[in-house]
């Protein structure tokens, strides 16, 4: 199958196997930014555009703009940790199986990262992602950037992926404490946001119509016009 597209992929061979390889500054890559995707997952061409455009907005280019977010909560007096998906309203990370970087950030995780973070993760085979989350919120101080696509993501690691063993969450707890504790002098790099990207669609506005708006009031549980005009305001004089 590769050889109908050998004019446009690069199968680059490692000398041994570790999580941390993904990250692996490639030389023949110079580009700006870089898309890394897990090889379990398929994302439509049209939101994978997006997601390069939004990145390609602002100061966006310093943080992970990709497709998973999750959220942590670290007490750094009891170093307790709280990992889980991020359902609503807030995320701190972003996994790296579908994201665009900075080209640059495949160097600064590889050749300048603490070895023994490099050492920590082959030991575990786990959280190289939590990691490389710390370093790009740590190196610029920028969040994480999350984008809902419009369309289905197809994640088939969600069946027998490493995801889906029971300990998992519970392992992922321990990275971010771990690393919290041991390589970021306590102090948490990862930063929470509540920020969503979508495209832009017009919204829908439909005609107003004066009559039906006591409906609209009693909807949200509001006077009407008429209930509001027969209420009076009594104040009481303080008592001196």
């Amino acid at each position: 199958m590769l050889e109908e597209w050998d004019d446009r992929v690069r199968v680059l061979p490692q000398s041994f196997d570790s999580l941390n390889n993904r990250f692996n500054p490639v030389t023949e890559v110079h580009t700006e930014a870089v898309y890394i995707l897990d090889d379990d997952v398929f994302i439509d061409i049209d939101d994978l555009d997006f997601t390069f455009k939004v990145w390609q907005q602002g100061n966006n280019k310093d943080s992970i703009v990709g497709h998973f977010p999750r959220i942590h909560q670290y007490n750094p007096d009891t170093h307790e940790v709280v990992y889980k998906v991020a359902n609503k309203d807030t995320y701190s990370m972003v996994l790296t199986k579908s994201m665009f970087v900075r080209t640059e950030y495949l160097f600064a995780y590889t050749c300048l990262m603490d070895r023994k973070v490099h050492h920590a993760i082959d030991t575990w085979t786990n959280c190289e992602d939590i990691a490389f989350n710390m370093m790009v919120s740590g190196l610029p101080g920028a969040p994480a950037i999350a984008v809902t696509p419009q369309n289905y993501i197809i994640d088939f690691g969600l069946k027998n992926g490493i995801s889906t063993n029971l300990q998992h969450m519970g392992s992922r707890s321990e990275c971010v404490e771990h690393f919290i504790t041991n390589y970021w002098n306590g102090k948490d790099p990862l930063l929470v946001s509540s920020t969503a990207v979508v495209p832009y669609h017009r919204p829908t506005i439909r005609r107003g119509s004066w009559h039906k708006i006591e409906q609209v009031l009693d909807r949200y549980h509001l006077p009407t016009t008429e209930q509001a005009a027969s209420a009076t305001a009594v104040t009481t004089p303080a008592s001196s």
